[in-house]
């Protein structure tokens, strides 16, 4: 008896791996490697004429948090955020406590219905974020860090 008579019939139908298949499984998995890591890190921001020079993660998630509503020098902050469906502001929680964009926001929805403290104020955009940074030297906010701009200070870059 042969091996072909042991053989399933559909093993035929199936495509065996060759060098051309090997490569098209290779470019398609470092397309997907390299997407994942294309995406730019995060710039914390404040306005440039801020007194707040640097703030450690610990610091930054208190205020993002709710935990406390001033900077480490006691000046009261202006927190803004971005909108709830934004990618960027879920890879910005991540990056800042760990945690994904729907823990973020079941805990936000129990601070406010206990009536202790609001959320930061959101934002439509990038675009608005720098705006509001740039009115208010107690505003703090958080964009994409190539897009860091003359009127604001970086003090603090998170890595994904």
């Amino acid at each position: 008896m042969g091996l072909g008579i042991l053989m399933h019939p559909i093993a035929h139908a199936v495509p065996r791996p060759t060098a051309r298949w090997s490569w098209a499984l290779w470019l398609l998995f470092m397309g997907f490697t390299s997407l994942s890591t294309a995406q730019a890190d995060i710039a914390v921001v404040v306005n440039a004429n801020s007194p707040i020079l640097s703030m450690t993660k610990t610091q930054i998630a208190d205020l993002y948090l709710g935990r406390t509503r001033t900077f480490p020098n006691g000046d009261v902050a202006l927190i803004f955020d971005h909108q709830d469906r934004n990618p960027l502001r879920e890879r910005f929680f991540l990056a800042l406590t760990g945690l994904p964009q729907q823990r973020i926001d079941a805990y936000w929805a129990r601070l406010t219905f206990s009536g202790r403290v609001l959320p930061p104020r959101s934002l439509t955009d990038e675009n608005a974020m720098l705006e509001a940074l740039r009115k208010s030297s107690a505003a703090i906010g958080y964009i994409r860090s190539p897009h860091a701009h003359d009127n604001v200070r970086v003090i603090l870059v998170l890595k994904e």
